[in-house]
Protein backbone atom coordinates (compact mmCIF):
# COMPACT_ATOMS: atom_id res chain seq x y z
CA UNK A 1 0.00 0.00 0.00
CA UNK A 2 2.80 2.40 0.94
CA UNK A 3 4.63 1.71 -2.33
CA UNK A 4 1.54 2.44 -4.45
CA UNK A 5 0.89 5.69 -2.62
CA UNK A 6 4.54 6.71 -3.00
CA UNK A 7 4.48 5.89 -6.72
CA UNK A 8 1.42 8.13 -7.16
CA UNK A 9 3.34 10.89 -5.42
CA UNK A 10 6.28 10.36 -7.80
CA UNK A 11 3.99 10.42 -10.84
CA UNK A 12 2.43 13.69 -9.71
CA UNK A 13 5.86 15.19 -9.10
CA UNK A 14 7.23 14.21 -12.52
CA UNK A 15 4.02 15.42 -14.16
CA UNK A 16 4.66 18.87 -12.62
CA UNK A 17 8.45 18.93 -13.00
CA UNK A 18 9.03 18.41 -16.70
CA UNK A 19 6.62 21.10 -18.02
CA UNK A 20 8.14 23.53 -15.54
CA UNK A 21 11.66 22.82 -16.70
CA UNK A 22 10.71 23.00 -20.37
CA UNK A 23 9.00 26.36 -19.86
CA UNK A 24 12.04 27.68 -18.00
CA UNK A 25 13.11 29.81 -20.97
CA UNK A 26 10.07 32.04 -20.68
CA UNK A 27 10.18 32.16 -16.88
CA UNK A 28 13.65 31.14 -15.61
CA UNK A 29 12.41 30.68 -12.04
CA UNK A 30 10.23 27.81 -13.26
CA UNK A 31 13.29 25.79 -14.28
CA UNK A 32 14.65 25.77 -10.73
CA UNK A 33 11.22 25.03 -9.30
CA UNK A 34 10.89 22.13 -11.75
CA UNK A 35 14.33 20.81 -10.77
CA UNK A 36 13.33 21.00 -7.10
CA UNK A 37 10.11 19.04 -7.73
CA UNK A 38 12.03 16.51 -9.88
CA UNK A 39 14.59 15.99 -7.09
CA UNK A 40 11.90 15.45 -4.45
CA UNK A 41 10.14 12.95 -6.73
CA UNK A 42 13.40 11.05 -7.31
CA UNK A 43 14.00 10.87 -3.56
CA UNK A 44 10.57 9.30 -3.17
CA UNK A 45 11.21 6.89 -6.05
CA UNK A 46 14.57 5.86 -4.56
CA UNK A 47 12.83 4.83 -1.35
CA UNK A 48 10.30 2.77 -3.32
CA UNK A 49 13.09 1.07 -5.29
CA UNK A 50 14.84 0.13 -2.06
CA UNK A 51 11.60 -0.97 -0.38
CA UNK A 52 10.52 -3.36 -3.16
CA UNK A 53 14.03 -4.78 -3.53
CA UNK A 54 14.66 -3.36 -7.02
CA UNK A 55 18.26 -2.45 -6.21
CA UNK A 56 19.02 -5.94 -4.90
CA UNK A 57 17.51 -7.66 -7.93
CA UNK A 58 19.20 -5.27 -10.36
CA UNK A 59 22.39 -4.04 -8.63
CA UNK A 60 23.53 -2.13 -11.71
CA UNK A 61 20.54 0.19 -11.17
CA UNK A 62 21.51 0.93 -7.57
CA UNK A 63 21.73 4.69 -6.99
CA UNK A 64 20.03 5.67 -10.24
CA UNK A 65 17.25 7.47 -8.38
CA UNK A 66 19.39 8.65 -5.45
CA UNK A 67 21.78 11.17 -6.97
CA UNK A 68 19.17 13.97 -7.45
CA UNK A 69 18.57 13.99 -3.68
CA UNK A 70 21.65 16.20 -3.31
CA UNK A 71 20.03 18.76 -5.65
CA UNK A 72 16.89 19.34 -3.52
CA UNK A 73 18.32 22.10 -1.33
CA UNK A 74 20.42 23.89 -4.01
CA UNK A 75 17.57 23.96 -6.55
CA UNK A 76 15.16 25.36 -3.96
CA UNK A 77 17.67 28.04 -2.98
CA UNK A 78 18.24 28.96 -6.63
CA UNK A 79 14.48 29.28 -7.11
CA UNK A 80 14.21 31.69 -4.17
CA UNK A 81 17.27 33.58 -5.36
CA UNK A 82 15.96 34.17 -8.87
CA UNK A 83 12.59 35.34 -7.52
CA UNK A 84 14.20 37.88 -5.22
CA UNK A 85 16.94 39.13 -7.55
CA UNK A 86 18.28 38.77 -11.06
CA UNK A 87 20.74 35.86 -10.99
CA UNK A 88 22.31 34.44 -14.20
CA UNK A 89 22.30 30.64 -14.27
CA UNK A 90 26.11 30.52 -14.42
CA UNK A 91 26.33 32.11 -10.98
CA UNK A 92 24.12 29.31 -9.63
CA UNK A 93 26.32 26.44 -10.85
CA UNK A 94 28.54 26.44 -7.75
CA UNK A 95 25.57 25.36 -5.62
CA UNK A 96 25.45 22.02 -7.43
CA UNK A 97 28.98 20.97 -6.55
CA UNK A 98 27.65 18.66 -3.77
CA UNK A 99 25.33 17.03 -6.33
CA UNK A 100 28.26 16.39 -8.67
CA UNK A 101 30.43 14.99 -5.86
CA UNK A 102 27.63 12.76 -4.59
CA UNK A 103 26.96 11.43 -8.11
CA UNK A 104 30.67 10.81 -8.67
CA UNK A 105 30.92 8.89 -5.38
CA UNK A 106 27.94 6.73 -6.37
CA UNK A 107 28.94 5.82 -9.90
CA UNK A 108 32.60 6.58 -10.70
CA UNK A 109 34.23 3.91 -8.48
CA UNK A 110 31.98 1.27 -10.06
CA UNK A 111 33.66 1.96 -13.42
CA UNK A 112 37.20 2.39 -12.11
CA UNK A 113 37.50 -0.64 -9.83
CA UNK A 114 36.77 -4.10 -11.28
CA UNK A 115 35.71 -5.66 -7.96
CA UNK A 116 32.85 -3.14 -7.69
CA UNK A 117 31.42 -4.28 -11.01
CA UNK A 118 30.05 -7.46 -9.43
CA UNK A 119 26.33 -7.34 -8.68
CA UNK A 120 26.32 -7.53 -4.88
CA UNK A 121 29.37 -5.28 -4.59
CA UNK A 122 27.64 -2.56 -6.59
CA UNK A 123 24.68 -2.63 -4.23
CA UNK A 124 26.83 -2.55 -1.09
CA UNK A 125 28.97 0.26 -2.50
CA UNK A 126 25.90 2.41 -3.10
CA UNK A 127 24.57 1.58 0.38
CA UNK A 128 27.89 2.64 1.97
CA UNK A 129 28.05 5.92 0.02
CA UNK A 130 24.45 6.83 0.86
CA UNK A 131 24.97 5.94 4.52
CA UNK A 132 28.01 8.21 4.71
CA UNK A 133 26.29 10.99 2.77
CA UNK A 134 23.05 11.14 4.77
CA UNK A 135 24.41 13.29 7.67
CA UNK A 136 26.10 15.61 5.16
CA UNK A 137 22.92 15.96 3.09
CA UNK A 138 20.85 16.70 6.21
CA UNK A 139 23.35 19.39 7.18
CA UNK A 140 23.29 20.77 3.63
CA UNK A 141 19.50 21.05 3.70
CA UNK A 142 19.55 22.88 7.02
CA UNK A 143 22.23 25.31 5.82
CA UNK A 144 20.24 26.13 2.71
CA UNK A 145 17.05 26.55 4.73
CA UNK A 146 18.79 29.18 6.86
CA UNK A 147 20.19 30.81 3.70
CA UNK A 148 16.69 31.00 2.20
CA UNK A 149 15.22 32.61 5.33
CA UNK A 150 18.09 35.11 5.43
CA UNK A 151 17.62 35.96 1.77
CA UNK A 152 13.88 36.47 2.27
CA UNK A 153 14.67 38.83 5.13
CA UNK A 154 16.91 40.87 2.82
CA UNK A 155 14.28 40.77 0.13
CA UNK A 156 11.54 42.16 2.40
CA UNK A 157 13.86 44.93 3.56
CA UNK A 158 14.36 45.86 -0.09
CA UNK A 159 10.61 45.77 -0.73
CA UNK A 160 10.05 48.51 1.82
CA UNK A 161 12.49 50.77 -0.01
CA UNK A 162 10.53 50.56 -3.26
CA UNK A 163 6.87 49.83 -2.54
CA UNK A 164 4.28 51.50 -0.36
CA UNK A 165 2.38 48.21 -0.12
CA UNK A 166 4.04 44.80 0.11
CA UNK A 167 0.82 42.82 -0.11
CA UNK A 168 1.19 40.01 -2.66
CA UNK A 169 4.91 40.75 -3.00
CA UNK A 170 6.47 39.64 0.28
CA UNK A 171 6.74 35.93 -0.72
CA UNK A 172 5.49 34.90 2.70
CA UNK A 173 4.46 31.57 1.22
CA UNK A 174 8.14 30.75 0.68
CA UNK A 175 8.79 31.18 4.40
CA UNK A 176 6.04 28.66 5.13
CA UNK A 177 7.33 26.35 2.38
CA UNK A 178 10.80 26.43 3.94
CA UNK A 179 9.31 25.46 7.30
CA UNK A 180 7.39 22.62 5.62
CA UNK A 181 10.60 21.35 3.98
CA UNK A 182 12.47 21.35 7.30
CA UNK A 183 9.52 19.58 8.95
CA UNK A 184 9.56 16.95 6.18
CA UNK A 185 13.28 16.47 6.71
CA UNK A 186 12.66 15.82 10.42
CA UNK A 187 9.81 13.45 9.54
CA UNK A 188 12.09 11.56 7.16
CA UNK A 189 14.68 11.09 9.91
CA UNK A 190 11.99 9.82 12.31
CA UNK A 191 10.65 7.53 9.59
CA UNK A 192 14.11 6.00 9.11
CA UNK A 193 14.41 5.40 12.86
CA UNK A 194 10.87 4.50 13.90
CA UNK A 195 8.82 3.81 10.77
CA UNK A 196 5.12 3.21 11.34
CA UNK A 197 3.02 6.35 11.46
CA UNK A 198 5.99 8.48 10.44
CA UNK A 199 6.07 6.71 7.06
CA UNK A 200 2.54 7.84 6.30
CA UNK A 201 3.28 11.26 7.73
CA UNK A 202 6.18 11.56 5.30
CA UNK A 203 4.10 10.52 2.29
CA UNK A 204 1.20 12.82 3.17
CA UNK A 205 3.70 15.60 3.76
CA UNK A 206 5.18 15.12 0.29
CA UNK A 207 1.74 15.30 -1.29
CA UNK A 208 1.06 18.49 0.67
CA UNK A 209 4.44 19.88 -0.47
CA UNK A 210 3.66 19.23 -4.15
CA UNK A 211 0.21 20.78 -3.76
CA UNK A 212 1.73 23.81 -2.03
CA UNK A 213 4.31 24.23 -4.79
CA UNK A 214 1.71 23.76 -7.49
CA UNK A 215 -0.75 26.24 -5.99
CA UNK A 216 1.70 29.06 -5.30
CA UNK A 217 4.80 28.36 -7.35
CA UNK A 218 3.17 27.94 -10.75
CA UNK A 219 1.59 31.39 -10.50
CA UNK A 220 4.54 33.23 -8.96
CA UNK A 221 6.51 35.73 -11.01
CA UNK A 222 9.59 37.78 -10.02
CA UNK A 223 8.48 40.65 -7.79
CA UNK A 224 10.92 43.39 -8.72
CA UNK A 225 10.84 45.00 -12.13
CA UNK A 226 14.13 45.88 -13.84
CA UNK A 227 13.54 49.52 -12.88
CA UNK A 228 13.06 48.70 -9.20
CA UNK A 229 15.71 46.01 -8.76
CA UNK A 230 18.76 48.24 -8.27
CA UNK A 231 17.21 50.38 -5.54
CA UNK A 232 15.73 47.38 -3.75
CA UNK A 233 18.85 45.23 -3.74
CA UNK A 234 21.02 48.09 -2.46
CA UNK A 235 18.48 48.84 0.24
CA UNK A 236 18.33 45.22 1.34
CA UNK A 237 22.10 45.07 1.80
CA UNK A 238 22.04 48.31 3.77
CA UNK A 239 19.27 47.31 6.14
CA UNK A 240 20.83 43.98 7.01
CA UNK A 241 24.48 44.99 7.12
CA UNK A 242 24.58 48.15 9.22
CA UNK A 243 25.92 51.71 9.27
CA UNK A 244 29.21 51.17 7.45
CA UNK A 245 27.45 49.86 4.38
CA UNK A 246 24.96 52.72 4.70
CA UNK A 247 27.85 55.13 4.21
CA UNK A 248 29.38 53.22 1.32
CA UNK A 249 26.00 52.83 -0.36
CA UNK A 250 25.63 56.59 -0.76
CA UNK A 251 29.31 57.51 -1.04
CA UNK A 252 28.97 58.35 -4.75
CA UNK A 253 25.33 59.35 -4.83
CA UNK A 254 25.89 63.00 -5.76
CA UNK A 255 23.62 64.27 -2.97
CA UNK A 256 24.49 67.89 -2.11
CA UNK A 257 23.00 70.23 0.46
CA UNK A 258 21.03 72.22 -2.17
CA UNK A 259 19.72 68.92 -3.60
CA UNK A 260 18.75 67.77 -0.12
CA UNK A 261 16.80 70.95 0.53
CA UNK A 262 15.17 70.86 -2.90
CA UNK A 263 13.99 67.27 -2.48
CA UNK A 264 12.55 68.07 0.96
CA UNK A 265 10.72 71.15 -0.33
CA UNK A 266 9.31 69.33 -3.35
CA UNK A 267 8.16 66.42 -1.22
CA UNK A 268 6.36 68.75 1.19
CA UNK A 269 4.69 70.63 -1.65
CA UNK A 270 3.73 67.43 -3.42
CA UNK A 271 2.18 65.98 -0.27
CA UNK A 272 0.18 69.15 0.33
CA UNK A 273 -1.15 69.65 -3.20
CA UNK A 274 -1.24 66.23 -4.85
CA UNK A 275 -1.30 63.73 -1.99
CA UNK A 276 0.33 60.95 -3.99
CA UNK A 277 0.25 58.72 -0.92
CA UNK A 278 -3.49 58.23 -1.48
CA UNK A 279 -2.58 55.92 -4.40
CA UNK A 280 -2.71 52.43 -2.93
CA UNK A 281 0.24 51.02 -4.92
CA UNK A 282 2.58 53.99 -5.14
CA UNK A 283 6.24 53.11 -5.91
CA UNK A 284 9.45 54.93 -5.14
CA UNK A 285 10.46 55.42 -8.82
CA UNK A 286 7.04 56.95 -9.56
CA UNK A 287 7.28 59.48 -6.73
CA UNK A 288 10.90 60.28 -7.57
CA UNK A 289 9.95 61.01 -11.17
CA UNK A 290 7.12 63.31 -10.06
CA UNK A 291 9.38 65.47 -7.90
CA UNK A 292 12.14 65.51 -10.52
CA UNK A 293 14.85 63.41 -8.88
CA UNK A 294 16.28 59.89 -9.08
CA UNK A 295 15.07 56.89 -7.11
CA UNK A 296 18.50 56.62 -5.52
CA UNK A 297 18.53 60.22 -4.25
CA UNK A 298 14.98 60.02 -2.94
CA UNK A 299 15.81 56.79 -1.13
CA UNK A 300 18.89 58.44 0.37
CA UNK A 301 16.87 61.45 1.51
CA UNK A 302 14.28 59.26 3.24
CA UNK A 303 16.88 56.99 4.86
CA UNK A 304 19.25 59.70 6.07
CA UNK A 305 17.06 62.75 6.65
CA UNK A 306 13.80 61.18 7.78
CA UNK A 307 15.30 57.93 9.14
CA UNK A 308 12.68 55.76 7.45
CA UNK A 309 12.07 53.59 4.44
CA UNK A 310 9.78 54.56 1.58
CA UNK A 311 7.20 52.09 2.95
CA UNK A 312 7.28 53.70 6.41
CA UNK A 313 7.18 57.23 4.98
CA UNK A 314 4.14 56.69 2.75
CA UNK A 315 2.20 54.68 5.29
CA UNK A 316 2.94 57.25 7.99
CA UNK A 317 1.27 59.85 5.77
CA UNK A 318 -1.65 57.51 5.21
CA UNK A 319 -2.09 56.98 8.95
CA UNK A 320 -2.10 60.77 9.46
CA UNK A 321 -4.75 61.05 6.74
CA UNK A 322 -6.93 58.43 8.46
CA UNK A 323 -6.58 60.30 11.76
CA UNK A 324 -7.66 63.51 10.06
CA UNK A 325 -10.66 61.78 8.50
CA UNK A 326 -11.65 60.24 11.84
CA UNK A 327 -11.86 63.68 13.45
CA UNK A 328 -14.20 65.09 10.83
CA UNK A 329 -17.84 65.01 11.93
CA UNK A 330 -18.98 64.06 8.44
CA UNK A 331 -17.09 60.76 8.73
CA UNK A 332 -18.57 59.69 12.05
CA UNK A 333 -20.65 56.91 10.50
CA UNK A 334 -18.03 55.68 8.02
CA UNK A 335 -16.28 52.39 8.81
CA UNK A 336 -12.58 52.24 9.58
CA UNK A 337 -11.97 50.15 6.48
CA UNK A 338 -13.72 52.76 4.36
CA UNK A 339 -11.53 55.51 5.82
CA UNK A 340 -8.40 53.38 5.39
CA UNK A 341 -9.21 52.74 1.73
CA UNK A 342 -9.79 56.45 1.18
CA UNK A 343 -6.34 57.13 2.69
CA UNK A 344 -4.55 54.74 0.32
CA UNK A 345 -4.45 51.46 2.24
CA UNK A 346 -5.37 48.41 0.17
CA UNK A 347 -6.07 45.89 2.94
CA UNK A 348 -7.35 45.82 6.51
CA UNK A 349 -4.32 43.94 7.83
CA UNK A 350 -1.90 46.41 6.22
CA UNK A 351 -3.86 49.32 7.69
CA UNK A 352 -4.07 47.86 11.22
CA UNK A 353 -0.35 46.99 11.31
CA UNK A 354 0.72 50.43 10.04
CA UNK A 355 -1.63 52.32 12.35
CA UNK A 356 -0.48 50.41 15.41
CA UNK A 357 3.18 50.92 14.52
CA UNK A 358 2.75 54.68 14.12
CA UNK A 359 0.38 55.39 17.04
CA UNK A 360 1.00 52.50 19.42
CA UNK A 361 -2.71 51.68 19.55
CA UNK A 362 -5.44 50.19 17.39
CA UNK A 363 -7.52 52.32 14.98
CA UNK A 364 -10.74 51.60 16.85
CA UNK A 365 -9.20 52.53 20.22
CA UNK A 366 -7.75 55.75 18.79
CA UNK A 367 -11.07 56.66 17.21
CA UNK A 368 -12.97 55.96 20.42
CA UNK A 369 -10.55 58.04 22.52
CA UNK A 370 -10.74 61.03 20.20
CA UNK A 371 -14.48 60.68 19.80
CA UNK A 372 -14.81 60.90 23.60
CA UNK A 373 -12.60 63.99 23.68
CA UNK A 374 -14.70 65.59 20.96
CA UNK A 375 -17.89 64.84 22.91
CA UNK A 376 -16.44 66.39 26.08
CA UNK A 377 -15.34 69.48 24.18
CA UNK A 378 -18.78 69.83 22.63
CA UNK A 379 -20.54 69.54 26.00
CA UNK A 380 -18.21 72.13 27.63
CA UNK A 381 -18.85 74.54 24.79
CA UNK A 382 -22.59 73.93 25.13
CA UNK A 383 -22.52 74.61 28.91
CA UNK A 384 -20.55 77.81 28.46
CA UNK A 385 -23.02 78.97 25.86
Amino acid sequence: MFEKFALCTCALGFFMAFPLMVLGRARPANFWLGLFVFSVSCACLAEVALSIGLYRRYPSCAGVFDWPVAAIAPSYYCYVRILTASSPWRSQAIHFLPTILFSAALFLPRFLFPYLQEGEQQFFHVARVIGAAIPLLIGLNLVYAVAVLYRLKQFRAGLQEVYSSTQGRDLQWLTWLTIVIVALLATWVLDCILGGVWTWGLELGRIALLYFVGWYGLRQTPVFTAQDLGTASQAAVTVVSGDELEKSKYSRSGMTEPARQLIGARLAKRNQLNKDYLENDLKLPELADRIGTSSHLLSQYLNQELQCTFFEYINGLRVAEVQRLMQEASNATRSLLDLATAAGFNSKSHFNASFRKVTGTTPSAWRQAHANLSDVGFKIAEIRA
